[in-house]
């Protein structure tokens, strides 16, 4: 079942990865137009400057989960040479604050969302986008995330517990000898 679950966790990652994906080069193209329309044709395109800043609120929380699952967000080494046993117990720590840091930003994220759906916000610009659309990235990626930071801990803990038990084998080994 837990594998199950995690497959589908990866399935959704990666579906995000790929919207991302587009969404940048998107953006990219985008900005290229916006460029040359306004060297070449001293004209520009009022939705983009728009666009472009709704895709760099989505491209950071569709990513994230994916980043994580692959190791790929920044760490910083404080203090190399750790004990095994006091690293594992560091990142538990480290994905016990991911966990609680993205749920709640999923919990006001969702609040939020559910306020502007009710209130039907629209932005002030051109576009007139409702704004439920744009802050909608932001619960849903941060509850990815939220899950990708769970699976973390599960395995850092099930990788804790047959350390644990290997160690217990390994002193029973000891004392026999």
């Amino acid at each position: 079942m837990l594998r199950k679950l995690s497959k589908m966790l990866d399935m959704v990652e990666n579906i995000m990865l790929v919207i991302g994906s587009i969404l940048l080069v998107l953006s990219v193209l985008t900005i290229v137009l916006e460029v040359f329309s306004r060297y070449l044709a001293n004209t520009s395109f009022v939705w983009v400057i728009e666009i472009n800043e709704y895709i760099l609120l989505y491209l950071p929380f569709l990513v994230a989960g994916w980043l994580l699952r692959n190791n790929g967000h920044i760490t910083l080494d404080l203090i190399e040479g750790l004990p095994e046993k006091l690293n594992t117990l560091l990142n538990i720590l480290v994905n016990l604050i991911g966990v609680f840091v993205c749920a709640i930003i999923t919990w006001y994220g969702l609040l939020t969302t559910i306020d502007f759906y009710t209130q039907g916000v629209h932005s002030y610009s051109v576009l007139k986008i409702p704004q439920v659309y744009v802050v909608l990235a932001i619960p849903i990626g941060a509850g990815v995330l939220m899950l990708e930071y769970i699976r973390k801990l599960y395995r850092g803990t099930s990788g804790a517990k047959k350390n644990v038990k290997a160690d217990v084998n390994n002193a029973d080994q000891d004392y026999s000898a």
